[in-house]
């Protein structure tokens, strides 16, 4: 078990995670002190996201995250355009030297940043989580946001947005992490009872 630091995409913010982050919390493998977000700041340039800016905050928090809990290696969650922050930092700044498990959900892959030719440097493990195609986010094209020679999650009938509470989702994540199966794959609401 390592921490897991999750990055959000385009207009998004940590807490864009919160059920995600309840769903790890819901399993014993995982408390709360493992569980990291950023919430991007000033990553915009020319009125587009801007990979590098993305990469360098994202640096800072898993070095960050390294020095605090001791573990040499952070699994990785990105969502969105915040995958092409992953993507610089892995490919251009070092980043597969702290990286170990990386998720891109719904992700907006930029094939022109790479390394050596590829998307997925080693040592790091990729898994990708996508819709079915039905929403505008994916082009309402099944499979985009998938690679070729990674793991490869599809999840129907879910939004771009959904992706990140989805129960399957978060099962094939956590698989992918621990390589057990996790007990509970949703959430636990309760009605409160007011006097």
């Amino acid at each position: 078990i390592r921490p897991i630091l999750f990055i959000h995409g385009a207009y998004g913010a940590a807490d864009s995670y919160n059920a995600m982050a309840q769903l790890f919390l819901r399993n014993d493998d995982y408390s709360s002190d493992l569980l990291y977000a950023i919430d991007l700041q000033d990553y915009f340039e020319g009125g587009a996201p801007s990979p590098q800016k993305m990469g360098e905050q994202i640096k800072a928090k898993v070095d960050e995250i390294v020095t605090a809990t001791g573990e040499g290696r952070v699994d990785i969650i990105a969502h969105g355009v915040g995958v092409q922050g992953v993507q610089h930092y892995l490919t251009q700044m070092g980043g597969t030297d702290r990286g170990a498990h990386i998720v891109w959900i719904g992700g907006t892959i930029d094939e022109t940043i790479h390394l050596n030719g590829t998307l997925t440097p080693a040592p790091c493990e990729y898994l990708t989580i996508v819709s079915d195609g039905n929403d505008a986010t994916q082009n309402n094209k099944p499979g985009a946001g998938t690679i070729a020679g990674v793991n490869n999650f599809e999840v129907a009938g879910a939004d771009h947005h959904q992706l990140l509470s989805d129960g399957p989702a978060f099962s094939a994540i956590y698989k992918f992490f621990t390589g057990l199966t996790p007990p509970k794959t949703d959430l636990e609401f309760r009605q409160l009872g007011y006097n």
